[in-house]
């Protein structure tokens, strides 16, 4: 999602009481940043703000993989995950 549509995707989630992990960069004004961040607190909901992780364990395995030959030119991802595991061996 680009970043300048954030503020009006995320704002909705924190309103209703949901938490929120977010990609870097949270939103392109600082005006939405603080926004977002005192209707968090509001609503006493975690939010995270995620730095793409190229050296979280998942991301080297697949940067692995992809060099090895095993996974084929990847030209978009999308990523959504759900909870209940730490195994980071998954894969």
């Amino acid at each position: 999602m680009r970043a300048d549509m954030h503020h009006e995707i995320v704002r909705p989630s924190l309103a209703a009481g949901k938490m929120v992990y977010s990609e870097w960069l949270l939103a392109q004004a600082l005006e939405h940043v603080r926004d977002l961040a005192q209707l968090a607190q509001e609503k006493n909901v975690r939010s995270l703000v995620g730095v793409q992780g190229r050296f979280a364990p998942l991301v080297q395995r697949l940067k692995g993989l992809l060099e090895e030959g095993r996974i084929g030119k990847v030209p978009s991802v999308e990523v959504r995950a759900a909870g209940g595991t730490n195994d980071r061996e998954i894969l």
